[in-house]
């Protein structure tokens, strides 16, 4: 009796161990279906595929919405926020964040233009000399980063809309942008007639989850990784870019 009473105490507290913790967590502004503004949140497959995962140690997982993508890295990599939704991979990003070895999702990386300024485009070297539009605090890859910054004009701003308006007059020839966030922001922006995806694409950028080297959680990373395997697998993620997606045209303006 006192052998099965143990056994139930322990289970107990195993299942209880991690009650009341709690992990901040933050993303880009106007990246969907990963990961977007909604109310003072960030919703999208990143957030709920970190509620899935740290739901399964006890933790709740708390998202909130800064003023850019760049000031919730400057949090991050201070230590005020726990994690990273979904982000690109960079040298500086490693010195204050650790990264899960798989990824949350591989994302096609595409040049997107004004269609009646489109230009012959093969590889890298022909976007010599453009301009292009970014996000304040964005990242496309180690490698490309490095190539925009030594071979391109860069304007950068807070939000995508802001972007697209200046393609639209002319300011800046191109935009790079993730194939699903670029495609649901041309439908959103009334663009779609007006905008064309240059192939071949840029490259293939994988989003990771991030944590900041400063977070108490960083411990577990390494069960995140695992977990992201077994969710690509059971179709999970699939899953979810599809719903949001979906929620994403369905309910924003």
């Amino acid at each position: 009796m006192k052998k099965v009473l143990m056994i139930a105490i322990v289970v107990f507290m195993s299942s209880t161990v991690y009650a009341g913790e709690k992990l901040t967590a933050c993303g880009g502004l106007a990246y969907p279906p990963f990961m977007w503004k909604e109310g003072g949140k960030i919703v999208g497959v990143g957030t709920e595929v970190a509620e899935i995962i740290f739901g399964e140690l006890g933790i709740q997982v708390e998202s909130k919405a800064f003023s850019s993508w760049n000031r919730c890295l400057q949090e991050v990599k201070k230590g005020r926020t726990d994690m990273l939704v979904a982000a690109t991979v960079n040298k500086e990003r490693k010195a204050f964040a650790d990264f899960t070895k798989n990824c949350l999702s591989e994302v096609p990386l595409a040049v997107f233009v004004w269609k009646d300024r489109a230009f012959r485009f093969e590889k890298w070297e022909d976007l010599i000399g453009k301009k292009m539009g970014g996000i304040l605090g964005s990242s496309y890859g180690q490698k490309f980063d490095e190539f925009a910054a030594k071979n391109l004009k860069i304007s950068e701003v807070v939000t995508p809309i802001q972007n697209f308006k200046k393609l639209e007059k002319g300011r800046v020839d191109f935009l790079p942008v993730g194939l699903y966030a670029g495609l649901i922001h041309v439908k959103q922006f009334g663009y779609a007639d007006k905008v064309a995806v240059l192939k071949p694409y840029l490259k293939t950028e994988c989003l990771y989850v991030a944590m900041s080297k400063k977070s108490e959680y960083l411990k577990h990373l390494p069960y995140v990784g695992r977990r992201l395997l077994k969710l690509h697998a059971d179709g999970t993620i699939k899953r979810l870019i599809d719903k949001y997606i979906e929620y994403y045209v369905t309910t924003t303006e």
